[in-house]
């Protein structure tokens, strides 16, 4: 099987675009996104702890299914182009984007005005339709999916917290089937659970 086109060449984004200092050097090889060590620096950071946040998690659904039948090449490719799709999606808030493991993406959000669910979920709508376009091999379309699961922090709980609670969501829609698309208000959850 050949690749038709050739997986992009991301470089690592300037680090002087972002609110957050210091993120020189900690970037994926592969896809060229921030690293999860960053993220979890980022999650303790003073500069954030005055905004409204917003994460967004993107997982390629059953990734693991298409990395055996088409092999880790196509699948580092298919990595690629997502990192690719996803960086370029705009939407009007400071953002940074993060491979966080394997074949799972988070979108870090931060603005001054409130943020609600309405907004997420046209986010994470548009997050679902960037990636659906197939991608193209020689002989075949390859066709993916996406599970999204968007929270809203509103200053309210530490954002790793936040961060585990999004990937619990996510790892359960994920049994549901594929496309699913959760909107957590975390406040709002937080305030029933208490």
């Amino acid at each position: 099987m050949t690749i038709e086109t050739r997986a992009p060449v991301l470089t690592p984004m300037d680090s002087t675009k972002w609110a957050l200092p210091g993120v020189s050097g900690h970037y994926d090889a592969l896809t060229g996104l921030l690293c999860r060590s960053v993220l979890d620096s980022d999650s303790r950071a003073e500069a954030l702890s005055s905004h409204e946040l917003a994460v967004v998690m993107v997982e390629l659904d059953q990734f693991s299914r298409f990395n055996r039948e088409h092999g880790r090449a196509i699948g580092d490719f298919v990595l690629a182009m997502t990192a690719n799709r996803l960086t370029s999606i705009r939407h009007g808030w400071d953002s940074r984007c993060y491979r966080y493991d394997g074949d799972c993406f988070v979108q870090l959000l931060w603005t001054d005005s409130p943020v609600d669910s309405e907004q997420l979920k046209s986010l994470a709508l548009d997050i679902q339709q960037a990636l659906k376009p197939g991608i193209h091999l020689a002989d075949q379309l390859i066709e993916l999916t996406c599970t999204v699961t968007a929270a809203i922090t509103m200053g309210g709980a530490p954002l790793d917290h936040v961060l585990t609670e999004a990937q619990r969501y996510s790892s359960d829609m994920k049994c549901q089937g594929v496309e699913q698309l959760h909107i957590l208000n975390f406040d709002r959850e937080l305030k029933a659970c208490g």
